[in-house]
């Protein structure tokens, strides 16, 4: 049982290292910086990952602290509570009181030798049950794109759209086709240079089967930067570069 428990302490101490410069990573970016999404999403994984490991190991009060932790999260990520200082505060809480959680179960004492733990639960339902908000709006009524896109979108997807429009981000989406033998590399490049710019959105197949050999994906994604940066840092790939055209209202 205590080799066991070692294993779970060493794999908690690198989930909560990971959480931990996530949540500086994010007190020092700007307010609209388009990397926050993808730390705050990061976040959320770390929050998941804790919450499962110590459930496979029974530390029942770990695993509820993280899932509280998750749970806020998870409506941060889709937009529905702000990630203001009062949640960044509460997150770094929660990260103070799972390490000293995990630090007395390496030193055999349990995971419930802490008074705070539920405290710290409750003060997250609160939080969340205050900053609840109406359903979003629908994303059609926002920007012009097909059904099936809108369609083909995970929640999460739908709700980084309804951010960017909702703050009149130019939305762009490209269209590449890449070589079967270096279709990895060339998609890992464009999405790493889609990234420096602005926020991968999602990506999509193309579902056309006469287009020639390859590959083809439409890859949506949100950028401050004007068209000709855009198109520049794309390269090759910016021929096939489009807009998403707001609606109007």
């Amino acid at each position: 049982m205590q080799a066991r428990l070692h294993d779970f302490v060493t794999e908690a101490r690198i989930i909560l290292e990971e959480l931990r410069q996530t949540l500086h990573f994010l007190r020092e970016l700007p307010q609209d910086d388009h990397r926050k999404p993808d730390a705050i999403n990061g976040l959320f994984r770390q929050a998941h990952s804790l919450k499962g490991l110590s459930a496979l190991f029974n530390l029942e009060e770990i695993a509820g602290l993280s899932l509280g932790l998750e749970q806020l999260l998870g409506e941060v990520r889709l937009g529905r509570i702000p990630f203001s200082g009062g949640v960044c505060s509460l997150i770094g809480r929660g990260w103070r009181i799972l390490d000293d959680m995990v630090r007395l179960v390496g030193e055999g004492q349990g995971d419930d030798g802490l008074s705070e733990g539920p405290s710290l639960v409750r003060d997250l339902e609160d939080l969340r049950k205050e900053n609840s908000q109406e359903g979003p709006a629908d994303l059609s009524s926002m920007i012009d794109v097909s059904d099936a896109v809108i369609q083909g979108l995970s929640e999460y997807e739908e709700s980084r759209f309804r951010e960017n429009a909702s703050k009149k981000i130019p939305l762009f989406l490209v269209a590449c086709r890449f070589p079967l033998e270096t279709f990895d590399t060339e998609f890992r490049t464009l999405g790493s240079s889609i990234r420096e710019i602005g926020e991968l959105l999602t990506t999509m197949p193309d579902t056309q089967e006469d287009e020639g050999d390859g590959i083809g994906f439409s890859l949506y994604f949100a950028s401050g930067e004007g068209e000709k940066r855009v198109r520049e840092k794309l390269g090759d790939y910016g021929k096939g570069l489009g807009r998403i055209p707001f609606r109007k209202g």
